[in-house]
């Protein structure tokens, strides 16, 4: 085990200081460069902030539930040896780069979303085209993880004061760090005190909030509560409650990272017993009732997203991030760093799964919709020697957080992208509270009707879809600046393929193998967007050539 998790950190680590240095210098990027944090200063979205605080609410925000769930359902269907693989090449050449370059090219261009600057790149109607793209997606982001963050308060209750106490520390730590003044050190103390005493009281006491409703009606009104939230934390100035929420979050996930690690290095290093094999085909990769399997090539990348790459990540880094950079320089610690982080968490999970899982235990819990206990199981193994039986309740806590913090910053980045694209529409400016209640509306509807359960697998695609977007106007950005932009256009090419290979594929299968009437006009609809918008860019960079 030792073995693995050492050569994983070593690649991580020259892919930060080796390549992520080399693009620094071929992008120009510079202390001494303006930043729209500065420039454009409103105490509300623009807000120059302590590169570790950004760090912890950049992390916080991207790491959902993909790095751990995608893994291991990964391993379910293929075996443990390509998900590694791409986790730890996808992680460094692939999602870093896409990270790091969302947010150093935003920070460039006043803190603009990486989809606006594309108007630039390619043209009013490409450019409108992907941003109502992104959009739908970012609504169907916040359904999802509405839904699945209502689902782990019901079924674990003990988790629901922590993550309210958090919320009431957010607005403590903004008090301290920005109008008392108070020492970043000690204001972390202090704030994380009050969440360890809460962690302990619910979990040693069995202290948790049940609703006096049926298990389904009770996700029902969590669903509201949690859109409630995210209508008001999406419009509140972003260091009053998202970014001190998600900094003190970020430490219960490293907290939790940590204690994995620990658990690899100081109790499992003598590990060898691998249960997993390296290379296998499960029945989850196949239709039970055609045996149509679901190649490595596209169906791998797609399952694993957010653990190798991730569009959201664009949408984070370009939509939020970007606002709150205080230099160019702590962009690549930020971005490039938020994500190597986030696929050294896929390691994690990937380790644990392999070494305390077996095969069939592990199939069973994902045929079941149960990635979240898989997961719990593989964590609780992991982490025996140090944290006893409380491992499984910290990895459901964890996995929480993951959920929590990106239901509110898809919110609040959906905000930007609808008032963006009403400005280029109608030439006026659209209200955050109208903005918000029309995304929570629509997103709200998806959830409560139930209908996250049948796009969740095509979710995957159409978050990639982002990511080839992204790096398509990455690549043009730098190309037409005389730039090098290999190191964007090589995982543009191959996101571009293998999106629309994976689109292809499922057409075919609900459409002629196993039909599904939801899925089947799902994927169409992706699928068409896709060319529609691939079409747009390839005759816009034809005009812009003949110019």
């Amino acid at each position: 085990m030792i073995l693995m998790f050492l050569l994983s950190i070593v690649i991580f680590f020259l892919g930060y200081f080796l390549y992520a240095k080399y693009i620094s210098r071929v992008i120009g990027i510079s202390r001494e460069n303006k930043v729209p944090s500065v420039e454009k200063m409103d105490g509300i979205d623009y807000v120059p902030t302590n590169k570790f605080v950004l760090f912890g609410h950049h992390f916080a925000s991207i790491a959902g539930a993909g790095p751990i769930l995608g893994p291991i359902i990964a391993i379910s269907m293929y075996g443990w040896g390509p998900v590694w693989l791409w986790v730890l090449l996808g992680g460094v050449f692939f999602g870093a780069v896409h990270d790091f370059l969302s947010l150093a090219i935003s920070v460039k261009n006043q803190g603009r979303s990486i989809f606006d600057i594309s108007k630039d790149v390619l043209g009013k109607f490409a450019s409108l085209f992907m941003l109502v793209f992104v959009l739908l997606a970012l609504i169907i982001v916040v359904a999802v993880f509405a839904a699945f963050t209502a689902v782990t308060f019901v079924s674990e209750p003990r988790i629901v004061i922590p993550t309210a106490t958090i919320l009431v520390v957010a607005l403590l730590a903004s008090l301290m760090i920005y109008k008392l003044k108070l020492n970043i050190i000690i204001s972390t103390v202090i704030s994380l005190f009050i969440v360890a005493l809460s962690i302990f009281v619910s979990f040693s006491y069995n202290i948790g909030i049940l609703l006096p409703f049926d298990k389904e009606t009770s996700i029902t009104v969590w669903i509201l509560i949690l859109l409630a939230y995210s209508l008001i934390a999406s419009i509140l100035p972003v260091n009053l409650i998202l970014q001190p929420r998600d900094y003190i979050n970020s430490y219960i996930l490293f907290i939790g990272m940590f204690f994995g690690i620990l658990g690899i290095i100081f109790f499992n290093f003598l590990n060898f017993d691998i249960k997993i094999p390296f290379l296998q085909v499960t029945e989850i990769a196949k239709d039970p009732s055609t045996d149509l399997l679901e190649p490595i090539w596209p169906i791998l990348f797609i399952t694993v997203a957010c653990g190798a790459i991730s569009g959201f990540h664009s949408l984070v880094a370009s939509g939020t991030t970007s606002k709150q950079i205080a230099n160019e320089e702590n962009t690549r610690f930020v971005a490039y760093g938020g994500m190597l982080t986030e696929s050294l968490l896929a390691v994690t999970v990937i380790l644990g799964t392999i070494f305390f899982l077996t095969p069939d235990t592990l199939v069973k819990f994902v045929k079941e919709g149960k990635g979240i206990i898989a997961f719990g199981n593989a964590y609780n193994g992991l982490t025996q020697g140090i944290l006893g039986s409380f491992g499984l309740s910290l990895a459901i806590l964890m996995i929480n957080g993951f959920m929590l913090t990106t239901l509110d910053t898809a919110t609040r980045i959906s905000r930007f992208l609808l008032e963006e694209i009403y400005l280029n529409v109608s030439g006026r400016k659209l209200s955050k509270f109208k903005s918000v209640t029309i995304i929570l509306i629509v997103a709200g509807y998806l959830a409560l009707s139930g209908a996250y359960v049948a796009i969740w697998k095509l979710f995957g695609t159409a978050n990639q879809l982002v990511s080839a977007f992204a790096l398509i106007v990455i690549t043009l950005y730098l190309l037409y600046r005389g730039k090098t932009s290999w190191f964007a256009f090589i995982p543009a090419i191959f996101m571009v393929a293998t999106t629309l290979g994976s689109l292809i594929f499922y057409f075919y299968k609900y459409a002629f193998d196993s039909f599904n009437i939801t899925f089947l006009i799902i994927d169409t609809i992706l699928l068409v967007v896709a060319l529609i918008a691939y079409t747009s860019i390839i005759f816009s960079v034809i005009r812009k050539k003949g110019k």
